[in-house]
């Protein structure tokens, strides 16, 4: 299961060893996004954690990122290539060529975590969520640019992608989550893969949503 650390304006960026630990469990890749100068810049397809950490570092000192709304994804992969042009975030497009630049300037841009049912594996070049975005986000764009904020698309979006985690952000830094999230300090996370059982509360075993099976079952180690 890929994680999404999420960061609002006003706060730094999370420890360099915060970001390794998500990394070590979803190595297939990773990307990041935030706002600036009414745009939503995204950078992504970095596959080594070395790459990864020296473009954030380099893009903090360029866009000083605790201004600004900062969502970041490591995925592991499930469905499509798993490759530079098949890392989140996504921008909201039906063009092929959007959805897997490894920079790219947008309105709006999106990342997920889980598995969207009714796309995955339809696709040999295309994974799920950029399946999702062709086929579904992109026509509600159309209707309403701000389709993400109004709780009627938020509910249909949330049924769609089957119980998992997606959030959006704008181009002035405002952050929408759907789905369930954890929050860690000043931070969200899609999920606690990352963390190790040591710090968890062994007083009440964490319930592990499997997507596939639609039901929840609780970790026995």
């Amino acid at each position: 299961m890929c994680v999404i650390l999420v960061k609002e304006r006003g706060i730094e960026l999370p420890t360099k060893g915060v970001l390794e630990s998500c990394w070590k469990r979803n190595p297939d890749g990773a990307g990041f996004m935030f706002n600036n100068s009414n745009k939503v810049v995204i950078m992504k397809g970095f596959m080594t954690f070395e790459e990864f950490y020296l473009r954030l570092q380099t893009a903090n000192e360029f866009y000083h990122l605790k201004e600004k709304g900062v969502v970041i994804h490591f995925r592991i992969a499930t469905s499509g290539l798993k490759d530079k042009g098949n890392c989140h975030p996504y921008p909201i497009s039906n063009d092929n060529l959007d959805l897997r630049k490894s920079f790219i300037l947008t309105e709006l841009g999106i990342a997920h975590n889980g598995i969207i049912r009714n796309y995955n594996g339809k696709d040999k070049v295309l994974n799920d969520t950029q399946l999702f975005i062709k086929n579904d986000l992109f026509e509600l764009n159309s209707l309403d640019k701000e389709f993400y904020k109004n709780v009627i698309f938020q509910s249909m979006i949330e049924r769609l992608i089957d119980g998992s985690r997606l959030v959006f952000l704008n181009q002035k830094g405002e952050i929408i989550k759907l789905g369930d999230w954890f929050q860690d300090g000043n931070y969200y996370f899609s999920n606690l893969n990352h963390v190790s059982k040591k710090f968890l509360n062994i007083n009440k075993r964490p319930q592990i949503f499997d997507n596939d099976l639609k039901y929840f079952d609780e970790e026995n180690e």
